[in-house]
């Protein structure tokens, strides 16, 4: 057996185990199910992860209550599953519908809205609509800003929103924007990381993408 089967062998017997033992609501029970279906996702069995983890957030919107943060976390995985199935209408709307929760129940700025509101963003920018890829700028806009304002401008988070949105102006043909944004985070990663991090030497690539775009090879 591979790594992956016997991960899914153990699994499926842990999840039959704790079911037999303490009846299918239980948490143990839950997280068994719920380990199950990540590991079908992490072999490509998307249809089987979907119905496992559509079963397991109905069980704890029951036990655990609509807007608790493991049944969150559960709706982003079933959103990340329908966009690997393509069933992009249903992705989004999860998407949307946890980030709508959080930001009620959290606040807008919390670590976990703003991770949603990325994923969401990055999601809309994927599908290479003229339309969805506006939203997606403006959602790593506003990532960016709620950053900014929660952490400061030197905090890792706010590096990780100001580097998406580069990235994203870049391939949106806008690179003179992406540009002054590369160049800050290089300058930062350079501070907090060293000059032969991957994650400077990754901005170094960024704006030299940024830079060839403009047509100015002799800096790129």
């Amino acid at each position: 057996l591979s790594r992956y089967q016997e991960a899914e062998h153990h699994a499926r017997r842990m999840a039959a185990v704790a079911g037999e033992q303490y009846g299918e609501k239980h948490l143990t029970t839950i997280a068994a199910n719920s380990l199950l279906a990540r590991i079908l996702a992490d072999r490509a069995q998307f249809t089987a992860a979907l119905a496992l983890h559509q079963k397991v957030l109905a069980l704890k919107r029951v036990v655990r209550g609509e807007e608790h943060a493991s049944t969150l976390r559960t709706r982003m995985r079933i959103a990340k599953i329908q966009g690997d199935l393509g069933n992009r209408e249903e992705a989004e709307q999860e998407f949307r519908d946890v980030l709508a929760i959080q930001e009620r129940v959290l606040e807008k700025n919390h670590e976990n809205t703003l991770g949603t509101l990325e994923r969401l963003a990055q999601f809309l920018f994927d599908q290479r609509s003229l339309d969805k890829r506006e939203e997606a700028l403006k959602l790593a806009r506003e990532r960016l800003a709620r950053s900014e304002q929660k952490w400061g401008p030197n905090h890792l988070i706010t590096d990780s929103a100001e580097n998406t949105l580069a990235v994203m102006l870049d391939e949106s043909g806008k690179p003179e924007e992406a540009e002054p944004l590369h160049r800050r985070v290089l300058e930062r990663r350079r501070a907090i990381f060293g000059e032969k991090h991957d994650a400077t030497l990754t901005s170094m690539n960024n704006l030299a993408s940024a830079l060839k775009n403009l047509g100015r090879l002799d800096e790129a």
